[in-house]
């Protein structure tokens, strides 16, 4: 139901943007709603290279800059300073290990908190915010 949902939203961004709904683009939506967690551009593009319906990198690219514009996915730079994508179910801020790399989703309604006080001290309207700790993980640390 929360992917028929999410499909209605990105078709009406074409329609809105006068892009057709082709089927690639449905076919790239579709491999991102099976994917669990973060990805990468060249995850779905490996993916879509070795199917029998082969898509474009260049299709591929275009089609996660429209999905990132239609506000269904949303980037993040990794611990390696790449992009990486996430479907924008719920919202939730990330720790990322700068060793491994390992991403921890998060969410603390006190920090949610005072971002809003900040935002209403300052008369400031916020539209979107994200988070992103950079630090080293429990299992790096026991490692070293």
């Amino acid at each position: 139901m929360k992917n028929q949902r999410i499909i209605n939203i990105f078709k009406t961004y074409l329609a809105h943007t006068g892009k057709k709904i082709t089927w690639e683009r449905e076919e790239i939506l579709t491999l991102l709603l099976e994917k669990q967690g973060h990805f990468k551009v060249e995850d779905i593009v490996k993916i879509t290279e070795s199917s029998k319906n082969r898509i474009s990198r260049a299709t591929v690219y275009r089609t996660f800059n429209m999905l990132e514009s239609a506000g269904i996915i949303s980037h993040f730079y990794d611990h390696n300073h790449e992009k990486s994508y996430e479907i924008n179910h719920e919202h939730h801020d990330h720790l990322i290990c700068a060793k491994c790399g390992k991403i921890i989703d998060f969410t603390n309604e006190d920090q949610e908190k005072i971002q809003k006080q900040i935002c209403s001290q300052y008369h400031f309207f916020p539209i979107f915010h994200s988070l992103h700790i950079y630090g080293i993980c429990q299992n790096c640390l026991t490692k070293d």
